[in-house]
């Protein structure tokens, strides 16, 4: 699905390359916008770094999942000021909501309208940049370790 997000975007004249990290062997015969990572393992510093990087030099998270009972990938890529864009499942309303730190689909939703919705974004500089901003201040208000733990004690102490 998110190959054919990709496809559509390159067709229509917006530049897009797929990144992928997490698959440790991906089909053959994908497109060459297609960039494969493999597994990168956070335990390790090397990859570690890589795995930063990728965000760093992304302009959106591209996560069309079928199921999610969260979404930590979501917290990490606000950290990076990386507007998501996912499915409405799960979870993932209460990490990824639209306007504040990217965008949802329904889950029955083409892979057409991703790539209208990122089509229009990736046109409009300062809406781009003011969503990337407030992903990051996401981050720094509600998706971090820091904010979770406190809300945890709050909520033992009553």
């Amino acid at each position: 699905f998110a190959v054919e997000v990709v496809r559509q975007l390159n067709a229509a004249g917006t530049a897009a390359r797929l990144h992928v990290c997490g698959i440790r062997q991906l089909p053959a015969g994908l497109p060459d916008f297609v960039v494969d990572h493999g597994f990168l393992n956070k335990g390790i510093p090397k990859e570690a770094r890589r795995f930063d990087q990728l965000f760093e030099q992304s302009h959106l998270l591209l996560v069309p999942t079928r199921a999610e009972a969260f979404g930590l990938v979501f917290c990490e890529a606000s950290a990076f000021g990386l507007p998501s864009v996912t499915t409405d499942v799960g979870g993932i309303p209460t990490v990824v909501r639209e306007g504040d730190n990217g965008k949802t689909f329904p889950l029955a939703a083409p892979a057409a309208d991703y790539a209208a919705w990122i089509t229009a974004l990736m046109a409009d500089r300062a809406a781009y940049d003011a969503l990337a901003m407030r992903s990051f201040e996401t981050y720094e208000r509600r998706l971090n370790w820091t904010v979770a733990a406190r809300d945890i004690l709050a909520t033992l102490r009553g």
